[in-house]
């Protein structure tokens, strides 16, 4: 389905309520956008614009719903989550929209994180999501936009949280969007126990551009983590910390040596026997580029080095999946 049509048949059941968020003062709007760390940049036009969108017919309603659509979602890990290309297309308002999503969402989002009793300073990472896909928009089009945009779904939503270094996402594994594939078979599932079952809870781990994937800063996540997402959403069973993720293909040991800050992270994953095939992903994360731009890409890394071996010999880059325990020990 066209991307835009797909968007209005998401949010077809908030549009009348969503108006109430474009009450929203452009005084309290702004306030927001600031405390987001918007680039400057991108401020200026999205205010600029802002009387456009209440006026405009598609994208007032389409921005209105969304924001009432995701708030009304929060708790519910089986929504959908639609992963949807940019709207960059549809214009100015399109390449703008979900700036204003998150900016009308976030003090709601703010509200909820507080009602976990998640800490301030894990909020403030969380929703420096905003302010980072927006410099990646910039990197890549050179104008104001937010790069892989459906990405602020899962944070709007309260589902995904960045404490230290990496971002969770809370979901069940098997039945959510974002659950690992491939996995474990329903017998070997059955067998491993809690935890690796269809509709077991877990977290996903993602890896934020540019963090520091040093041990001391990842031993300080990962306790962190324990601690706040523990308190904030106590298991009933054990959890599971998983990766899908690129960075999980077991060759890059004989690119980059043991002593890699990547490999080393890699390695604090028990690896699946299982992987799937990509060329896009990799190319988007290691060079944030698009795959189309492979044939020219210089690389300028050992990583993107190794990346660009893989994919020119003809074969695809493994796109594997990890797992650790999340929770403490006691948690069974």
């Amino acid at each position: 389905m066209e991307p835009l049509r797909a968007a209005e048949e998401f949010v077809s059941s908030a549009r009348d309520e969503g108006r109430r968020w474009l009450d929203t003062s452009e005084v309290d709007l702004y306030s927001t956008l600031r405390w987001l760390d918007l680039p400057e940049s991108h401020l200026d036009e999205v205010m600029a614009r802002y009387g456009d969108l209440r006026r405009d017919p598609v994208f007032g309603p389409l921005v209105g719903g969304m924001v009432e659509r995701l708030v009304n979602d929060r708790g519910d890990l089986d929504q959908p989550l639609p992963i949807w290309p940019d709207f960059d297309e549809f214009g100015d308002l399109g390449r703008l929209w979900w700036i204003y999503v998150v900016g009308l969402a976030t003090p709601s989002l703010v509200a909820y994180h507080e009602s976990r009793g998640l800490p301030p300073d894990v909020t403030r990472r969380t929703v420096s999501v905003l302010a980072r896909h927006a410099n990646l928009h910039e990197r890549k089009w050179g104008t104001p936009g937010v790069d892989a945009g459906w990405w602020m779904i899962p944070v709007i939503r309260g589902e995904l949280v960045q404490v230290g270094s990496l971002q969770f996402h809370r979901y069940h594994l098997g039945v959510s969007v974002l659950t690992p594939r491939p996995w474990f078979t329903r017998d070997e599932a059955t067998t491993l126990g809690p935890g690796f079952r269809d509709g077991d809870e877990a977290w996903g781990v993602h890896i934020p551009d540019g963090t520091d994937l040093s041990e001391s800063a990842l031993e300080e996540t990962w306790e962190r983590a324990r601690d706040v997402l523990h308190r904030a959403w106590s298991p009933s069973t054990r959890r599971l910390a998983t990766l899908q993720s690129w960075m999980m293909d077991s060759r890059l040991a004989e690119f980059l040596g043991p002593d890699s800050r990547i490999v080393r992270f890699q390695r604090q994953f028990h690896a699946g026997a299982r992987w799937g095939h990509d060329v896009d992903n990799v190319v988007e994360f290691v060079f944030r580029q698009p795959a189309s731009h492979l044939p020219g890409l210089v690389a300028c890394t050992r990583v993107q080095a190794a990346v660009l071996e893989v994919l020119r010999s003809g074969d695809s880059w493994r796109d594997g999946v990890g797992w650790r325990d999340f929770d403490r020990p006691d948690v069974r």
